[in-house]
């Protein structure tokens, strides 16, 4: 029975050995990404950490030097990093800007001082413009409330509102698409031209007037509005092989020939912006001059 039962823990020990093992030999996988600073701090950009961050502040006199410099580091970075001062508006704020400035001058209380000052000269110039703002310290404020006091009341809902414009067509919007496109369909960029066409407001951009003409029936696919690629110097058109073969044929009529014998100053000459090297691999290409024979040894 003993001997059963020792059996057993070798086997089960075994079995955790051989999963160890493969969990050894599975490759592992680390990816690096560049860490975007201003992302992770719009994370902290909401009344309630502010708060937090102005709580901690009002204890300045009792917190260590490194606290007060992280709390005031981290409301900078809020304020003028992410251009939130508004979220400093606050009553409670002032009053601990107040006390921060009543303090004698010394190097301990240096940069909580001239925070205080930034932000507290801020407000008035705000509030010398909207009065509105010796009411608004009343209230702690959310991201939203910071972008309409910084760009006038009523600016989200403005923005909603030319966005909604710029997605939707009238009739008449509608007609003078489908003129613009049959006057720029043969055009390489078809969108960029009727984009330059359109009047500014509401702004459209590529993608909605592509969208647009496939749903009003111009074209059935986005694809067929793609810019068009030009030849370069160094691609051959059907006009380009007409114009070779139309040469070759008036001073070569029996072809092929060796490259020795064509003029390829008077090619270079025909085809400018193409390379003597890129003209020769080309008739050979198309069997007008005859391509080396390899030697025989003996």
């Amino acid at each position: 029975m003993s001997a059963g039962i020792g059996d057993a823990t070798l086997d089960i020990e075994e079995s955790e050995d051989e999963e160890q093992e493969i969990a050894d030999e599975v490759p592992t996988e680390t990816y690096e990404s560049e860490f975007n600073m201003k992302l992770y701090l719009q994370k902290f950009a909401s009344s309630h950490v502010v708060k937090t961050y102005c709580y901690l502040l009002k204890d300045y006199r009792s917190n260590t030097d490194v606290t007060n410099h992280c709390v005031v580091k981290m409301l900078h970075r809020i304020a003028f990093q992410l251009k939130m001062c508004p979220l400093l508006y606050q009553l409670q704020v002032f009053k601990t800007f107040q006390s921060i400035l009543n303090e004698p001058a010394t190097s301990r209380m240096k940069e909580m001082q001239v925070f205080a000052k930034h932000i507290v000269g801020r407000f008035f110039e705000v509030a010398s413009d909207n009065p509105v703002m010796f009411v608004e310290v009343l209230f702690w404020k959310s991201s939203a409330d910071c972008y309409e006091i910084s760009e006038g009341y009523g600016s989200l809902a403005r923005e909603r509102d030319a966005k909604v414009r710029a997605s939707t067509w009238t009739r008449e919007q509608e007609e003078e698409l489908a003129e613009l496109y049959q006057q720029y369909q043969e055009e390489d960029d078809i969108v960029g031209c009727i984009i330059a066409a359109l009047p500014s407001i509401p702004p459209r951009t590529r993608q909605k007037v592509a969208a647009q003409l496939v749903r009003q029936g111009c074209v059935t696919s986005t694809k067929e509005l793609r810019k068009k690629k030009r030849p370069t110097g160094t691609q051959w058109t059907s006009e380009d092989d007409e114009k070779l073969q139309e040469y070759m044929g008036a001073h070569h009529p029996s072809t092929p020939v060796l490259l020795g014998q064509v003029d390829m100053d008077a090619l270079i000459d025909l085809f400018p912006g193409k390379s003597s090297s890129n003209i020769e691999r080309h008739l050979k290409k198309l069997g007008f001059v005859q391509r080396p024979r390899k030697r025989q040894e003996n």
